[in-house]
């Protein structure tokens, strides 16, 4: 947890400490089973108290994404659709930075420009489909640039990715 904590506040210079407390929630009608849950705070260097329904949604999604990354198992698939998405251009360096260190597979799809130049074209890969089929090409196929963003073009423009034949 203190790497976490670490993490987090390296890329929020604000945040001091991350508040957790137990709860349960009222049961079900007809159910006698309590759930238990967390709520999360957030103690800032000013020693504001944030409460986790005032956590704004790129912090949030930094702490679940950091979460998910540090502390899941290494049988695990993260699937993170359009990554970039809440997130500030302070959090996307740190957050890659993390993606690659993960001991699992990650698939994150984007088309930020920052992520794609982050992230080696030999670890890109083409989803398309082929009458129905879902295939995967990959991106050193494709392109032959030695800039990131010239092989991005040339991705969107090849007629694997356009599903032409």
């Amino acid at each position: 947890m203190k790497i976490f904590l670490f993490v987090y506040t390296s890329i929020f210079s604000n945040v001091e400490s991350i508040l957790t407390k137990e709860i349960e929630a009222i049961p079900r009608k007809g159910s006698s089973k309590v759930h238990h849950g967390f709520q999360i705070s957030l103690k800032l260097v000013d020693g504001t108290i944030v409460k986790q329904s005032n956590i704004s949604s790129g912090m949030f999604k930094t702490m679940m994404l950091l979460s998910d990354l540090m502390f899941s198992s290494k049988n695990t698939v993260f699937l993170i659709d359009e990554i970039e998405n809440s997130l500030g251009v302070n959090c996307l360096p740190d957050i890659i930075q993390e993606i690659k260190a993960a001991n699992f597979q990650c698939v994150i799809s984007t088309h930020h420009p920052k992520i794609i130049n982050d992230i080696s074209p030999s670890n890109w890969l083409i989803v398309h489909r082929d009458s129905g089929v879902i295939k995967t090409s990959k991106a050193t196929d494709i392109e032959n640039s030695s800039s990131h963003h010239d092989k991005f073009i040339q991705l969107i423009n090849s007629c694997i990715f356009r599903d032409e034949k």
